[in-house]
């Protein structure tokens, strides 16, 4: 049995219970998240996430209705950064399958470059960073890194 409990612009939640378990869920669309390479460097974007402050992180967004994975991952990676590539497509995963229904799929942006300022309401800077010294508590970001420095993607 599933009963709506709360329902915003962005996400819902339900309630989820059978004869053993009872679980809050998070319902949120797809979301894209893009890990743009350099020069053997990383580009991220210093991003405000409340409760946390500030982080540095991969570019990252929703999946609009009607609109392809790929041409999200387009969108927000010019959007947060400016720049504008190639993608290849790592794959699609499940964020916290305990917690939410969140699926993210993983591109890699290459050849990129810049041919616009970002979006300075939502991004306070983005910055390249050497995947062997960057340091992040974003999740996201850290399996972006552990791709490139074991070379699985």
């Amino acid at each position: 049995m599933t009963k709506t409990i709360y329902k915003g612009k962005r996400l819902k939640v339900i309630v989820y219970k059978n004869k053993n378990i009872e679980r809050e869920i998070v319902f949120v669309p797809e979301s894209v998240a893009i890990i743009p390479i350099k020069n053997n460097k990383i580009l991220l974007v210093n991003q405000f996430r409340y409760p946390f402050g500030y982080i540095w992180e991969i570019p990252a967004g929703k999946i609009e209705k009607n609109e392809s994975p790929l041409k999200a991952a387009k969108r927000e990676l010019l959007e947060e950064t400016g720049y504008k590539g190639k993608f290849k497509k790592i794959g699609k995963f499940i964020v916290t399958p305990g917690y939410s229904n969140e699926v993210m799929h993983f591109y890699i942006a290459y050849d990129i470059e810049k041919v616009k300022e970002f979006d300075k309401k939502e991004i306070k800077e983005t910055k390249f960073f050497d995947i062997n010294k960057v340091k992040t508590k974003d999740l996201k970001t850290n399996f972006a890194i552990y791709l490139l420095k074991y070379k699985l993607c």
